[in-house]
């Protein structure tokens, strides 16, 4: 598994977040997306973290972890929360 980082700045309230990307291995397809704010380290809690799953190359689901939108999960733990 792949992972990038990247930061942005965000409009709105939340200030500056950043976000990491980790690929389905082999191929260019995002698989997870993580959002917090910056700073939060990526074995600490304050994650927002999307899975996209994939048929081929076309999006098929989209789920957030533990079906919850909250910022509080833990970037290195991404996998544990889907099943």
């Amino acid at each position: 598994m792949n992972s990038a980082i990247v930061q942005k700045v965000l409009a709105g309230e939340t200030g500056i977040l950043q976000q990491r990307f980790s690929y389905v291995s082999g191929t260019s397809n995002v698989e997870y997306i993580g959002k917090s704010l910056a700073g939060v380290a990526d074995d600490a809690t304050g994650w927002q973290i999307i899975k996209l799953t994939y048929n081929g190359s076309n999006v098929t689901d989209i789920n957030f972890a533990s079906n919850n939108s909250n910022f509080e999960f833990i970037w290195d733990s991404r996998t544990t929360y889907f099943v």
